[in-house]
This record gives structure tokens, sequence and C-alpha cells, in this order.
């Protein structure tokens, strides 16, 4: 359904409530959220390698009480959308985010043992946390969407599985949004 309700700018959710003919409940909030979105870092420490826009990262938490396959076999991976791109299907197939884990999703590639260490060691970020990238796009100083999608079956008749929006964050560097990280 529409959240929130009846807007002219919406984005359709799942529901947590049927809500035919009466105004929509709130929207149920996925297995997986978008828990951080770290824009507009602060100038990394004289010396470093990194970068500021290296330093940005988005990161998705699991609530659910079990594991959840980012990229399946069958159904196709969990993507993000928005200000910045990524996809999960660039993961080995049954890849998992276990129940309370979380993953950063950041602008360079992983792999990078200099830009990893860096960025760990600024955000204090230690190495039980799994860092997945680098993703496309960046995210915008001024503001921004991030929409978290889930794969789903195909609809009936079709190949190809689709994908339906989980979570969304819209940040601003405006209240309500708060304005003190802004840039730090």
């Amino acid at each position: 359904g529409r959240v929130p309700n009846g807007s002219a700018a919406f984005d359709l959710f799942p529901l947590a409530a049927p809500s035919l003919e009466m105004p929509n409940s709130g929207h149920l909030p996925g297995e997986l959220i978008i828990s951080e979105v770290h824009y507009h870092a602060a100038a990394p420490p004289d010396g470093s390698t990194i970068t500021a826009e290296e330093l940005e990262f988005v990161e998705i938490y699991n609530r659910s009480g079990h594991a959840v396959v980012l990229n399946d076999s069958l159904l196709g991976p969990w993507r993000i959308r928005g200000g910045i791109d990524f996809d999960f299907g660039a993961l080995p197939s049954g890849t998992a985010l276990a129940a309370g884990g979380i993953v950063v999703i950041v602008p360079f590639d992983p792999e990078n043992a200099v830009l990893q260490g860096e960025f760990r060691s600024i955000h204090g970020i230690d190495s039980s946390v799994v860092l997945h990238g680098p993703y496309e796009k960046k995210l915008d100083n001024a503001g921004d969407v991030v929409r978290l999608l889930a794969p789903t079956a195909p609809p009936a008749g079709e190949a190809d599985s689709a994908d339906y929006l989980v979570d969304r964050i819209t940040y601003e560097e405006s209240a309500p949004w708060p304005t003190e990280p802004d840039g730090a």
C-alpha cells in the first residue's frame, strides 16, 4: 500500500494490516532494514589515503530471528537503489546475513586492505563486521533517497523475479533530519 497513505509522492510497501476501503496502516518493516546512512563524511586524518567520499556507507541490519539469504539462486539478489546502487548478486549464491547481523556497503573495493584498514580504524568498525562494495554512484551531501529492495517470486507467466520495496530512507541536510552529523 501507499506510505504515507494517499501521498502523491508515495512508495508501495507491504502493510502491517489489510486496509481495503480504509486508510492504509503503517508499513510492515522487513527482515532487513537500512539502519544507518553515513553521508558527507568529515575529512580523514592527515596522511590518510582514504578520501571523505570513501568514508561514506550504508548499513543494513537483519532484525529477524533467522539468517536472510542476500543472493538467492532462484529468486535473485537483494538490491539497493536510489542515491547509490548495489546488487548483492555479486556475492556467491546463498550468501546470508545472520540473525541480528549487519553488513556495511562501501564505495570502494573492500578487498583493498589499505582502504579497508583505514575505513575500519576511522569508524571504529572491527573485523567481525562484513564490508561489501563497491556501490555505484554516490550519496548526495544535500540529501537523497536510499531504497532496499528484496527479490520475490516472478509473477505468474513471467520468467524473471521481481523486487519489492522493504525499506526506504530519505535524508536531508535540514530539520527534521538531524543536522549535526552533516560533514562530521
